[in-house]
């Protein structure tokens, strides 16, 4: 996790145009590249008209046929050029978008809890395959081809400039004695206009992308939640009904693409340019009549503008694709700029005896930004000393705060207020690498992923060897079962473990917990989808692993209760009782009356060593 107070991205358009400023040489070489690409798509109409010129004059003269030649010449440079362009700018536009996931990726991990408890995972999802790709769409091909557009504009503009300074048509015109160079004045004039009503233009689309943005992040959670639900869909046999949901959305989607489709169909702008079209083609035609221009010249002069007309046809397209890749990248940096407010320590402290007493000083917790004044708080003044080597048994009823407590411990949340310190430090000041290196949890609703079973049990420690996977495995009682399977501990289980069991999957946390070999164990009512021979026996191999360092474990059992050093109640968040068995038997009535409710409580309440006893639910 890294340090995020401050806005990593100013605006959307440095970061769209900051990854391509990562490569200086490639960028500068491809618009050099693309300015030379669009002189040589003018230079064909110049020698047009010198053809034309020549035709008149000398017939099909040694001028003429070098004309053709030429423009033959330049049409080939053309094409070589045009790929040369486009294998630039793809080079290094796939460039950017491949550091923008990358990016993207590590700086959710970098998160917080907090960050992924506000923002829905489907959003995020969206964001990463479907924005990040318009973005480097509006890069290339909408931006590469308004570079283009823009430096044929200018290239035009010199080619018609130069017209007015030489020639017959310096001083055709003139006001007060001063002679007006049309051409140029057109140009001057009327390429301003058409920018700023291309740009007024390219805004309208902000609001239809970004409500196609939100559509196709609805589509995609409507897709995910059914493809990750398909068991429950299936159950209550809800198919039709899912279907029906996909539709409608995917209509509102279609509609936000159709809607900016039609802004792409008609380009006001394109009128500018059919003026000055025609105020230098009426100017040309009195040149040519007066004797002040050739036919060649107007030639060369109407292949310039009608090149031009053509790039107009193809900007409209381009400034809504580079216009919405904005409003993208808009929606990335909002989530690159999330403001964490869970920090790594500018001075971590690096030595920390793990085995030494864990202590929660008044302890409050909300989910949310700790900035919000939302929400209700999970725990409450929480205060707490849990001798070092213990064995924690800590019980509550739904909501009590009891998960709350094990993910403060893991420091995936900083509390809201109050601190929590094991040997004497303060978990803020020390790094979440290393609190998760020495605290380990296995959790309730047990995540697994697609991939080996090896890989699953190892995925705390990258570094354990073959003996050391299948010694925890083993202890797990988890051996038994894999060694059965296909392909063994290659064996690669479904998405999130759902070709196992639940009693499996346990075993693989417990297996992978046990590999990692922690400082601190944190146990989330781990064997709860066991059967009671299994669960006996787990019991027997977390014997093991507990001893000498603190446990903590989420139960309702009752054999935990009695061999626990100590047992916490917590109750609506605020601790409501601790202590050992046989003191909360006589001093807490809470306890008593949940201690009764136990399977098998009757045969310990009446003298019966219950505890020595295997088997059942105790």
């Amino acid at each position: 996790m890294t340090n995020n107070n401050g806005k990593k991205y100013k605006s959307a358009s440095r970061y769209m145009l900051g990854g391509l400023a990562r490569h200086p040489l490639v960028i500068t070489g491809t618009l050099v590249l693309t300015v030379v690409s669009s002189l040589l798509t003018m230079l064909p109409g110049v020698f047009v008209g010198r053809a034309v010129d020549a035709l008149t004059t000398e017939g099909l003269g040694p001028t003429f046929v070098m004309m053709c030649w030429m423009i033959v010449g330049t049409g080939l440079a053309y094409l070589v050029m045009y790929f040369a362009v486009g294998y630039a700018w793809a080079a290094v536009t796939l460039r950017w978008e491949r550091d923008a996931r990358q990016e993207f990726f590590e700086a959710l991990q970098d998160f917080s809890m907090t960050f992924h408890d506000a923002v829905d995972s489907k959003r995020l999802l969206s964001v990463a395959m479907q924005d990040i790709g318009w973005v480097r769409m509006s890069l290339n091909p909408a931006l590469r081809n308004l570079t283009f557009g823009l430096s044929s504009f200018v290239v035009a503009g010199a080619f018609l400039a130069s017209y007015d300074m030489s020639g017959g048509l310096a001083g055709l015109v003139t006001v007060a004695g001063v002679p007006v160079p049309v051409f140029t004045l057109v140009i001057a004039v009327g390429t301003p206009i058409y920018i700023g009503l291309a740009y007024r233009y390219a805004n309208t689309v902000e609001s239809v992308r970004r409500r196609r943005s939100e559509d196709m992040e609805r589509l995609t959670a409507v897709a995910q939640g059914v493809f990750a639900g398909i068991e429950v869909v299936r159950a209550f046999g809800s198919e039709e009904r899912e279907v029906e949901k996909f539709r409608r959305v995917s209509k509102q989607y279609e509609d936000m693409v159709a809607r900016e489709g039609r802004l792409a169909s008609f380009y006001p702008p394109a009128l500018v340019l059919i003026v000055m079209t025609t105020v230098v083609f009426f100017y040309g035609g009195y040149a040519v009549l007066v004797g002040a221009a050739s036919v060649g010249t107007l030639t060369t002069v109407l292949t310039l503008l009608v090149s031009l007309e053509g790039f107009n046809f193809m900007l409209a397209r381009m400034l809504l694709v580079l216009r919405g890749g904005y409003v993208n990248a808009q929606r990335i940096v909002d989530i690159l700029n999330w403001k964490d407010p869970m920090v790594e320590p500018e001075d971590e402290v690096t030595e920390v005896d793990w085995s030494g007493d864990i202590v929660f000083e008044d302890v409050s917790f909300r989910y949310g930004n700790s900035g919000s004044e939302n929400g209700h708080y999970v725990l409450r003044d929480f205060s707490l000393r849990i001798p070092g080597g213990s064995r924690v048994a800590l019980i509550g009823g739904p909501g009590s705060g009891k998960s709350t407590i094990l993910k403060l411990l893991l420091r995936l949340y900083d509390p809201t207020e109050g601190s929590i310190r094991v040997g004497g430090v303060d978990l803020r000041e020390v790094s979440t690498r290393q609190v998760r290196e020495a605290v380990g949890l296995v959790e309730q609703d047990i995540f697994l992923f697609r991939m080996s079973i090896r890989d699953n049990i190892a995925f705390g420690r990258v570094d354990a060897t073959d003996e050391e996977i299948v010694e925890a495995a083993k202890r797990a009682q988890a051996h038994e079962f894999i060694v059965k399977m296909p392909q063994g501990y290659d064996t690669v289980i479904g998405e999130r473990g759902m070709t196992l069991s639940g009693g499996q999957r346990q075993r693989l946390a417990i297996a992978r917990a046990l590999v990692q070999d922690p400082k601190i164990l944190l146990l989330d009512d781990s064997v709860s989808a066991v059967d009671a021979r299994t669960e006996f026996m787990m019991r027997k191999a977390l014997e093991e692993v507990m001893r000498g360092r603190t446990s903590i474990t989420v139960t309702q059992r009752l054999r935990t209760l009695l061999e626990s050093d100590m047992i916490v109640i917590v109750d609506r968040g605020r601790l409501a009782a601790s202590g050992t068995h046989e003191e909360l038997m006589r001093t807490s009535e809470r306890y008593r009356r949940v201690f009764e409710k136990l399977p098998g409580a009757e045969s310990v309440l009446a003298g019966t060593p219950a505890a020595s006893r295997g088997g059942g639910h105790q």
